[in-house]
């Protein structure tokens, strides 16, 4: 979908290219790092769950590197998916740009609902009307073929 050259589809590139071990990082981060709190939480006494509840707080909700590159991979996705959607307008018009720019944006604020559903209703719209107008352009390009291939003379052996 993305075209080959032009600086959007490069500077798209480039932000995806830094967003994927950003999110991956943060993900794994948060996952296991998540995972291993909550599952020695289980194993301890209510009344001494309280330190692991802090450090489970800790994870996600006080300032650390984290945040950083939670912060750095969703700049990185906007950008990417910004630029994305330029450079798709350029070659595919509104139809599909403005879905995958609403897509972009909305996956940059969260995955959780609403976000998430949002996202994935607008990748849907644009990925539709992408292929919509791939198949538009393939029955123009056949039938132009097929007239210029009628209006030639035959030829008799």
């Amino acid at each position: 979908m993305l075209p080959p050259s032009g600086l959007a589809s490069h500077i798209s590139r480039i932000a995806l290219v830094i967003y994927a071990p950003l999110y991956i990082a943060v993900d794994a981060v948060l996952g296991i790092g998540s995972s291993i709190p909550l599952a020695y939480r289980q194993q301890l006494a209510p009344a001494d769950r309280a330190g692991a509840d802090g450090a489970f707080s800790a994870l996600f909700f006080e300032a650390s590197p984290i945040d950083w590159l939670d912060q750095g991979a969703s700049i990185a996705w906007q950008v990417g998916a910004l630029a994305a959607a330029i450079a798709v307008w350029r070659t595919s018009g509104w139809r599909v740009s403005l879905p995958l720019a609403v897509a972009g944006w909305a996956l940059g604020k969260s995955h959780s609902p609403p976000y998430g559903e949002v996202a994935g209703l607008a990748l849907s719209v644009a990925v539709w009307q992408h292929t919509a107008r791939a198949r538009s352009a393939d029955r123009a390009e056949r039938h132009l073929v097929a007239g210029a291939l009628a209006a030639q003379p035959k030829r008799e052996n």
